[in-house]
């Protein structure tokens, strides 16, 4: 035990450990995308426009009266291209329901380097397109399908 109180091992156990956890690039070694989507909240899957599946994880959606959404979102890349955008981590999201398009912006407080979803919400489903805006318009894009549960 006196070998754990030294400094020098502690800082040693800690550097291994976080190596180990964060070199990890499957999606099923993340702990919180092994949590099951929480009751309210929507599973996301997003897909390339080759229709490959690039992202998963679930946000929630809280509706005001003048139609303005809120909400946050935690997505994992289940893959290693870097052309994807910023729907990847964690975020606040914001939006609108303009006739009967849900459009929602994942990245509300930047400018440039977005990532905006917009499609039908049926029920329980909501489904559309994402778009990738950057400074010189839209750089990527594909689909998107996500379920309440």
């Amino acid at each position: 035990m006196e070998a754990l109180m030294n400094p020098r091992t502690f800082f040693l156990l800690l550097v291994s450990g976080l190596v180990a956890v964060t070199s990890c690039k499957d999606s099923g070694t993340n702990p919180r995308f092994l949590l099951p989507t929480p009751q309210g909240a929507y599973a996301y899957s997003s897909l390339d426009s080759n229709g490959d599946a690039i992202v998963r994880g679930w946000f929630t959606l809280v509706f005001s009266e003048t139609g303005r959404v809120s909400g946050e979102w935690h997505f994992l890349s289940i893959t290693n291209r870097t052309d994807i955008g910023p729907q990847t981590g964690d975020g606040q999201l914001t939006g609108s329901v303009v006739d009967t398009i849900l459009y929602l912006n994942l990245n509300p407080n930047w400018v440039d380097n977005n990532v905006y979803l917009s499609g039908r919400l049926d029920a329980a489903l909501y489904h559309g397109r994402w778009d990738w805006s950057t400074f010189v318009g839209i750089t990527n894009h594909g689909t998107f399908e996500a379920v309440r549960n």
